[in-house]
């Protein structure tokens, strides 16, 4: 009961936030990753779409596969990757900032702090540049 007593007293101590900062190189590893993913997602989506396009002749066949590959496919996988990233940096900025929460914190770091969790949700599960282009897309003609 004692050695048991003893561990959880330990984990008590061991703060959260201290251990994700003595692993934030780790961190950045996987969200490097995890972005280039979403990066290589965005590309294929880009490219399968604008190849779609060209065929249907939605787009004029003057465009060159390298001209469509860095006007679309390398801006989409570019936005992707740094949609994703952002959700990372944002989820690890929402994290540092939770020590300085008390009882009596205001209605607009609440939100803040909530808007920075949200965002980083969007962007790691990958559904940020889909929010951020609600619209449509440009013609191209």
């Amino acid at each position: 009961k004692q050695l048991l007593k003893n561990r959880l007293d330990k984990m008590q101590n061991i703060d959260f936030i201290t251990i994700f900062n003595k692993f934030s190189c780790i961190y950045y590893i996987f969200a490097a990753l995890v972005s280039i993913y979403h990066g290589y997602r965005g590309y294929t989506f880009q490219y399968d779409f604008s190849r779609q396009q060209q065929k249907s002749g939605e787009i004029s066949l003057y465009w060159t596969d390298l001209k469509l590959s860095l006007v679309r496919d390398f801006y989409d996988a570019i936005f992707y990757f740094a949609c994703s990233f952002v959700g990372f940096i944002s989820l690890k900025y929402a994290i540092s900032l939770l020590p300085k929460i008390t009882n009596n914190i205001s209605g607009g770091f609440s939100a803040f702090i909530i808007f920075l969790f949200t965002i980083s949700f969007l962007g790691i599960v990958g559904m940020l540049p889909y929010i951020i282009r609600l619209g449509k897309l440009p013609k191209i003609n």
